[in-house]
């Protein structure tokens, strides 16, 4: 799907249990010139990056991000 502006994802809290895992991955492929924002973390085309929710702290947190 085309971006056609600055997008943000939000992982929902309800129901998470902690240590639940969510792989975004954003293709090479992908067209638009804008960004996706998940956690507070900004995907490009070709990157991904790794969430895990933490209940203590009620958020999903980024722990791994990297380039394809």
């Amino acid at each position: 799907t085309v971006l056609t502006a600055d997008r943000t994802l939000t992982l929902s809290t309800s129901g998470v249990y902690s240590g639940s895992k969510f792989t975004v991955v954003r293709s090479a492929a992908a067209t638009g010139a804008f960004n996706l924002t998940i956690s507070g973390k900004v995907l490009a085309a070709g990157t991904w990056a790794d969430f895990i929710y933490d209940t203590s702290l009620g958020a999903w947190l980024n722990v791994r991000s990297g380039s394809l």
